[in-house]
């Protein structure tokens, strides 16, 4: 045990006496650069560093900053094999020696932002990859998921982002993979061990909603477990890519046809994500132009925290998306003619389902602004609308006193005689309107007051926004707008 203490110790050294000597050696890593590499750009960075011998350095000190480790590791599987080895050897060496804070969220996004951004950041999620990795390596993931597991959100992280910020999940509903198989997840609290079906249990015990599910998992139990979901009328999916005539009816069989089952009779298709680069002179034709992306957001994997914008298939962007990592969120001037990836990485896209197409146009959110943006193929912004004061209240972070003047302000937005209903677990004591999407988005009302829980119990599980007001004489409600969803807090 001593022996081991010491040489993480050592270990610890080593990187800070790298860090100084690459510290002094800034103006080689330029970490901003890298930020805005296409994946093939990086391959060849690397290569680049290695003839040098600087990637060892260079990857001891980038790997410490959270934007590059997620660039780097989003784009994993495009490096040579020597080059995603010691990217994996020094990620956990680095494990080692600053372990993860298992009594926070993933990624410690609550130490790093105030509850203000942090509610748009969660209330604007399409997806959270619980494994780094995937088991099943399809040679032509469209993905781009590296083979075998290599890590993953620790149950504890994922207990606490559920139970403390289910509502503002529960907006976006998002699925709980991404580049990996769901039923791969794993992860040990205490001396109990926690799978996929205890994660998928707290969004529906917390957020009130069965995330979908998309697997490649044929096991007969986890089928089963898949097929008896509840996800509102849509079909969790079974991919049948490889699979014989024989055992994809097996499927149906044993699930008496709840599922959809995908890739029948064909196989994976080459031209998304590193199978582009084996033909990258030639356009993908138009049918093939699209991605497997289905939504534009936000992605939280174990590695970082990304913005997702869907376009065509190029060679700039090969999985038919935008990926760029979120370093901050701040304001700062948006013009025509930027690059879209100078504005992702300090700002938040707003979540749409793009579903079978997609518009390059979306909702973005700085700090402080609201915009609506356009973007061409090459990811060049071309129109760009404020609007802010469409999507902000009067009354944003602000106290507001009950009573009937605050109730009328409220219904310019939200009419009083809309209805309530509760939301998810009860206990939560969380309700939104039950006619929730207008063109100002959503209302959430959470009860902190005693007096406002009272109310709720007491009365039927439909009632008024004027009379929960003017049934809580003692109480205040605080606004929290996050995106044009109003949240009060009673």
């Amino acid at each position: 045990m001593e022996f081991l203490k010491k040489k993480l110790i050592n270990m610890k050294n080593i990187s800070e006496k790298v860090k100084t000597s690459a510290d002094n050696k800034q103006e080689n890593f330029d970490f901003n650069a890298v930020l805005k590499m296409t994946p093939d750009e990086l391959v060849g960075f690397f290569v680049k560093l290695d003839e040098t011998q600087e990637l060892d350095s260079f990857l001891d000190v980038a790997l410490e900053n959270k934007a590059i480790l997620a660039q780097i590791s989003y784009w994993e599987k495009w490096l040579k094999s020597k080059h995603r080895k010691l990217v994996e050897k020094i990620i956990e060496a680095k494990k080692e020696i600053y372990p993860e804070n298992l009594e926070t969220i993933p990624l410690d996004l609550e130490k790093k932002y105030p509850i203000e951004i942090l509610s748009k950041i969660l209330s604007n999620i399409g997806a959270i990859q619980l494994t780094f990795g995937c088991s099943k390596g399809c040679a032509l993931c469209g993905f781009d998921a590296i083979y075998g597991p290599k890590g993953h959100i620790p149950y504890s992280q994922l207990a606490n982002l559920f139970q403390k910020y289910g509502t503002f999940l529960g907006i976006t509903k998002p699925f709980l993979y991404w580049a990996s198989e769901p039923s791969d997840y794993s992860s040990s609290l205490g001396l109990e061990e926690k799978a996929y079906k205890d994660v998928h249990q707290l969004a529906i015990e917390y957020a009130g909603y069965d995330p979908h599910i998309t697997s490649k998992n044929t096991n007969e139990d986890w089928v089963r477990f898949v097929a008896n979901l509840d996800t509102q009328g849509f079909k969790n999916r079974i991919s049948a890519y490889g699979l014989k005539e024989k055992d994809e009816y097996e499927l149906y069989e044993i699930t008496d046809k709840k599922i959809e089952v995908i890739g029948t009779g064909e196989e994976h298709k080459k031209g998304i994500g590193v199978s582009l680069m084996e033909s990258k002179n030639d356009e993908p034709k138009e049918r093939d132009k699209k991605g497997i992306g289905c939504f534009n957001g936000v992605l939280i994997t174990p590695r970082g925290i990304y913005n997702v914008v869907q376009v065509d298939i190029s060679t700039k962007f090969p999985q038919g998306q935008i990926i760029c990592p979120i370093e901050n969120i701040e304001d700062f001037k948006i013009n025509v003619g930027d690059s879209i990836e100078q504005v992702l990485g300090h700002s938040i896209v707003k979540y749409h389902s793009t579903g079978s197409g997609w518009a390059l146009s979306f909702g973005l959110s700085t700090k402080s602004n609201y915009y609506d943006i356009e973007c061409d193929d090459d990811g060049v912004i071309t129109r760009i609308t404020d609007i802010t004061d469409y999507s902000r209240t009067k009354i944003e972070n602000e106290l507001i006193q009950s009573g009937d003047k605050s109730v009328s302000f409220l219904t310019e937005f939200y009419p009083s005689s809309t209805a309530l209903r509760c939301f998810g677990n009860k206990n939560r004591k969380e309700y939104f309107l039950e006619e929730a999407e207008t063109e100002n988005g959503l209302i959430f009302i959470t009860c902190e007051s005693q007096e406002a829980i009272n109310f709720f119990e007491s009365n039927p599980s439909s009632i008024r926004l004027e009379d929960l007001i003017n049934g809580c004489p003692n109480c205040t409600a605080r606004a929290l707008n996050t995106f044009g969803d109003l949240r009060i807090i009673i």
